[in-house]
């Protein structure tokens, strides 16, 4: 599986021009450190422009709107941290339901909490929307791929689309509510959880009961 799309349009990017690049990444970083350090009220076109030192037309080569640059930002942290989630190279183990032995939501919980500067203004605050409405498509895309072991051996037909969008829905509610608790749990302890509240659901729904008692 590839890496997920950008679910804004990057078309006019040009991703080997070195040049661009550049401008990509300090766009990105002025995005970050303005919502990280003065929150959602500097985030604009303008104060992004000026953190990055470019003009409003260079912003627009690339991007539509003040948050698109923390998506992709947080988009690209992702795969670095997790690049065989995305490669296809890590694989679910239908027996165990695990991927690389752990659970398929702990890699989400590690991300949030490596990125938790961003994440928390993005869930606490309404103006942070649009991104956690990109990181569930990202969730379900990469559940709808992860979870085509248990759908070959399952004697039910289920829509894919309706059980990936729930897990992440589910999935991104539970992580996002995680990432504001101060103490909380650990990612690990988080994906435990998670997997004990969800994978029951899913077996029975998917008619593979047998594996829950494994």
């Amino acid at each position: 599986m590839a890496i997920p799309e950008h679910v804004y349009d990057n078309t006019r990017m040009s991703e080997g021009d070195p040049r661009s690049i550049r401008t990509m990444t300090a766009v990105q970083n002025a995005a970050v450190q303005l919502l990280e350090t003065a929150g959602w009220d500097s985030v604009h076109v303008k104060g992004i422009c000026q953190c990055a030192g470019i003009s409003r037309s260079t912003f627009y080569q690339h991007f539509q709107e003040p948050w698109q640059p923390i998506t992709r930002h947080l988009q690209e942290a992702f795969a670095r941290e997790f690049p065989s989630l995305l490669d296809g190279t890590a694989h679910l183990e239908p027996e165990e339901l695990l991927l690389s032995g752990k659970p398929l939501s702990f890699p989400l919980f590690v991300h949030m909490e490596s990125c938790r500067s961003i994440y928390v203004p993005v869930f606490a605050d309404l103006r942070g929307g649009m991104i956690r409405q990109h990181l569930v498509e990202q969730i379900t895309q990469l559940s709808r791929a992860h979870h085509e072991p248990l759908r070959r051996i399952s004697p039910h037909r289920v829509d894919a689309d309706l059980v990936a969008r729930y897990l992440a829905g589910g999935l991104v509610a539970a992580a996002g509510w995680w990432i504001l608790q101060e103490p909380r749990d650990t990612p690990a302890a988080m994906a435990y959880w998670f997997s004990r509240i969800a994978a029951p659901g899913l077996l029975q729904t998917m008619g593979l009961d047998s594996l829950l008692a494994e």
